[in-house]
C-alpha cells in the first residue's frame, strides 16, 4: 500500500498547472467541466494506474490582481462530490 500511495502522492491538487500524457487522456473519458474536472482526470488516472507527479509552479498575480475565478462554496462542492462519486 506504501508504494501505491508513494505513486500518487499529489501536493496540490487544484494548481490548474499540469500535463497529462497521451495515453491517459485517449484513456479516460471526461465528464466534468470547471475547477472539479481537475479532481475527475486524477481520480480516473488514479484508477487506471497512472504515476502523477507535481512540479512546482510560482502564482502570480495579473495586473496586482488575483486572476483566479475560484468560487469557494460551489467549487469546493463539486470537487468533493467528484472525488467521492469516483472513489
Amino acid at each position: 500500500m506504501h508504494e501505491e500511495a508513494d505513486r500518487f502522492a499529489i501536493t496540490d491538487s487544484q494548481s490548474g498547472f499540469r500535463w497529462y500524457s497521451a495515453r491517459l487522456l485517449k484513456g479516460v473519458s471526461l465528464e466534468a467541466s470547471g475547477y472539479h474536472l481537475e479532481m475527475e482526470i486524477l481520480m480516473k488516472a488514479w484508477r487506471g494506474g497512472f504515476t502523477i507527479d507535481s512540479l512546482p509552479v510560482a502564482a502570480r498575480v495579473a495586473d496586482g490582481r488575483a486572476t483566479s475565478h475560484f468560487r469557494p462554496v460551489r467549487d469546493t462542492w463539486n470537487i468533493c462530490m467528484t472525488f467521492l462519486r469516483h472513489m
